[in-house]
């Protein structure tokens, strides 16, 4: 079907928009709450005080570069931070990480 919307598929169309924004506003919450036990866990408390700061943004997916612009420092310290979280969660990437930390409930 080609050509304007008559007002009752327009009604349909904002009902419908209305529906999914609500299921992915539920989805983005129950992801962020899995995200938030991670605090809990042993390694995190093993984790230095700026570990703990950058951490949540390597979960979000930042690059070594992006940390280094945030925090002020060089991108091969933001390296040797990642590196160090890694470690002390023994896994061996930032993928391992984000799916140890959503697995855990």
């Amino acid at each position: 079907m080609n050509g304007p919307l008559s007002d009752r598929e327009l009604y349909i169309l904002d009902l419908f928009i209305g529906h999914m924004e609500s299921i992915i506003g539920y989805l983005l919450i129950e992801q962020q709450n899995r995200f938030m036990d991670f605090k809990t866990m042993q390694a995190y408390q093993k984790l230095s005080g700026r570990e703990k700061e950058i951490i949540p943004y390597v979960l979000k997916g930042y690059s070594n570069d992006d940390l280094s612009e945030i925090f002020y420092i060089s991108s091969s310290t933001a390296k040797k931070h990642v590196y160090s979280i890694l470690s002390k969660f023994q896994v061996s990437s930032r993928g391992e990480l984000i799916k140890l930390i959503a697995s855990q409930e």
